[in-house]
């Protein structure tokens, strides 16, 4: 029975050990890894959501309200139809999809044939 505690308080060390270098790891003054864009990567196209949460930002910073704009923009976000949210902004929603394909193809082209 002795012997089995031992066992379990030395994998107990261990783990702490093992837990401790992580975060040891974790607390290093090293710039941690830069995961912006490959260079020249065109940004991702918005989604039908993302233009909404800007043009409610828009409209709530022209009226000049206090309201947390994601608690709004949620909100009014629920209250519209599929139908409406296309109507409203799938016009914008469809250009910069169309910009990010065409933007990704001229950069895909420009790897395979470096300069």
């Amino acid at each position: 029975m002795n012997a089995r505690r031992i066992n379990e308080e030395g994998r107990h060390q261990a783990a702490v050990e093992v837990i401790g270098q992580g975060i040891a790891g974790m607390l290093r003054n090293e710039p941690r890894r830069n995961w912006s864009l490959a260079a020249g990567k065109p940004k991702k196209n918005w989604s039908l959501y993302n233009i909404h949460v800007i043009e409610e930002h828009k409209r709530l910073k022209a009226l000049g309200s206090q309201q947390n704009l994601f608690q709004v923009a949620s909100r009014s976000w629920k209250e519209m139809s599929e139908e409406d949210r296309m109507r409203r902004y799938g016009d914008i929603y469809t250009l910069d999809q169309e910009r990010y394909e065409r933007e990704m193809e001229e950069w895909r082209e420009r790897r395979r044939n470096p300069e």
